[in-house]
């Protein structure tokens, strides 16, 4: 996997990215939220 964000300390691959835009958007259909909303 290729590096997407590079930091001082933390190195975020694509694969692990998109994970947590996963996340973020079951979490938000949880909420009720939409798109559109």
């Amino acid at each position: 996997n290729n590096p997407a964000i590079i930091d001082k300390e933390t190195i975020i691959t694509y694969e692990e990215m998109n994970g947590m835009a996963n996340q973020m958007a079951n979490y938000l259909k949880q909420q009720g939220i939409q798109k559109g909303s």
